[in-house]
C-alpha cells in the first residue's frame, strides 16, 4: 500500500433491513470522525451504509457520506466519499471528492481502504494504492 492519508472512525448507530427471496437489504446509518495527515473532520448527519446480502451470506457495501473538516494545510474543506466493497473482505474501494485544492487530486487517485475491527472500534484506513 502507499501513503496513508486518514483513518475513518464509525460509530454505527441504527438500522433498517428488508428481505426478498432470499436476499437481505440493509442500511446502517452512521456518524463517526476522519483523522490523519491529509484531512480531518466529523461525518455528518446522513451517513449510511448500504448492504446486499445474499444468502449465502455474501454481498456488497456501498458507504456513501460527507465529512466536514480541515485539509492538511488546516484549511476548512468539505469531502464527500463514496466507499465500496465486498462483505467479509477486509479492503474497501473509496473515491473521495474535495472542494480543498490541496486534495482535489483524491478524485483521480486510486485509493484503497483497509477495515479495520478490535477493541478501538471500527475504523478504516484509506490509502493511495
Amino acid at each position: 500500500m502507499g501513503k496513508e492519508l486518514f483513518t475513518i472512525y464509525i460509530n454505527c448507530y441504527d438500522s433498517h433491513a428488508a428481505e426478498c427471496d432470499g436476499v437481505k437489504y440493509v442500511q446502517v446509518l452512521f456518524d463517526g470522525e476522519v483523522k490523519g495527515p491529509a484531512f480531518n473532520g466529523k461525518i455528518l448527519p446522513g451517513g449510511v451504509d448500504t448492504q446486499t446480502i445474499n444468502s449465502d451470506g455474501k454481498g456488497t457495501l456501498s458507504a456513501r457520506y460527507i465529512v466536514s473538516g480541515t485539509d492538511e494545510s488546516g484549511a476548512p474543506c468539505n469531502m464527500y466519499i463514496d466507499n465500496r466493497g465486498a462483505i467479509g473482505e477486509d479492503m474497501t474501494y473509496p473515491k473521495c471528492y474535495c472542494d480543498s485544492e490541496r486534495l482535489r487530486y483524491l478524485k483521480d487517485t486510486e485509493l484503497i481502504g483497509r477495515k479495520v475491527n478490535d477493541e478501538e472500534g471500527f475504523r478504516i484506513v484509506v490509502s493511495e494504492k
